[in-house]
C-alpha cells in the first residue's frame, strides 16, 4: 500500500512555506494545499481533504488577531484532525494560548526533515490517543504512520525487517503487515532522514537497492545472506563490510 497522508500547510512567509512543502514532499507526503493567510486557510479547511494541519502560530497579524491559533479553532469547530503548531515563539503567554486549542504537536523553527517527520508521527499518535504534547521539539518516535484509504496504520520500527528501493519509492516490509508499504524517496534518504537514531543500527545496507534488519540474518556467505524471510543478494561494498 502507498502512504497517502495529506498535509495542509498554513504559513504566511512564502519561503518558509515552500521549504516545508519541499521537505514534506521529499519525505513522501502529499500536500493538500499551502495557505499564506487566515482567510485562505479557512477556505481550505472547509473545502480541502487533508489528514494533518501544520500551521504557524503567528500569521503576521499578531497572536491575538487572525492567528494560527484561530485557524486551529476553526478546524476544531468544523471537524477534528491532528494539529501541529509551527512557531518561533517560546514565551509562556504564546504557549498558553496555543495549548488551549489542544494541539497534537509543536514544531519550533528552524525545522529540518527529521524533526518534521517526527512531529507528524507524534501528532497522529497524540491525536489518536487524546494526548497533549509538551511545548518543545518532539523526541524521535519508535514508530511511523501510513494511510491506506481512510485508515491510519501505526508501524513500529522494531517490526520493519526489509527496505527496498523500487523506482522512486522505498518498499517497506514489516512483520505486522501482510503487504508491503510504499513511501516516496530514495533508500539512502529514507535511511538517513526517516529511520530514528534509536534504530539506525538496526538496518544494514546489503546492496544498492536493499537494506535489512540485522536480527533476521541466519547466515552469510560471499554472495548472499540467508534470513528467516529467505535469501538476499549481497554486494561487498555494502553489507559484507558492515556485518
Amino acid at each position: 500500500m502507498e502512504n497517502n497522508i495529506h498535509i495542509l500547510i498554513v504559513e504566511d512567509e512564502a519561503l518558509i512555506a515552500q521549504n516545508i512543502k519541499m521537505q514534506l514532499e521529499d519525505l513522501g507526503y502529499n500536500i493538500a494545499n499551502v495557505c499564506y493567510t487566515y482567510n485562505t486557510a479557512i477556505q481550505s479547511i472547509n473545502n480541502t481533504t487533508f489528514d494533518v494541519l501544520i500551521t504557524d502560530i503567528n500569521l503576521g497579524n499578531g497572536i491575538d488577531t487572525k492567528s494560527g491559533i484561530q485557524v486551529a479553532q476553526a478546524l476544531r469547530a468544523n471537524g477534528d484532525k491532528p494539529i501541529i503548531f509551527l512557531t518561533a515563539f517560546s514565551d509562556v503567554d504564546t504557549i498558553k494560548k496555543a495549548a488551549a486549542v489542544k494541539p497534537s504537536a509543536y514544531l519550533v523553527k528552524p525545522i529540518n526533515e527529521a524533526s518534521l517527520f517526527a512531529a507528524i508521527q507524534i501528532a497522529v499518535d497524540n491525536f489518536n490517543n487524546n494526548k497533549v504534547p509538551q511545548a518543545n521539539e518532539p523526541a524521535t518516535p519508535a514508530y511511523f504512520f501510513v494511510k491506506q484509504g481512510g485508515k491510519m496504520f501505526k508501524i513500529w520500527w522494531d517490526d520493519v525487517y526489509h527496505l527496498e528501493a523500487v523506482k522512486n519509492y522505498v518498499k517497506i516490509s514489516a512483520k505486522s503487515q501482510t503487504g508491503s508499504i510504499l513511501m516516496r524517496g530514495s533508500l539512502q534518504h529514507f535511511l538517513s532522514q526517516m529511520v530514528p537514531p534509536s534504530h539506525k543500527n538496526q538496518f544494514v545496507r546489503i546492496n544498492r537497492s536493499e537494506a535489512i534488519d540485522k536480527k533476521i540474518i541466519k547466515s552469510i556467505d560471499k554472495d548472499s545472506i540467508e534470513t528467516i524471510y529467505g535469501e538476499f543478494k549481497i554486494s561487498a561494498e555494502f553489507g559484507i563490510n558492515a556485518l
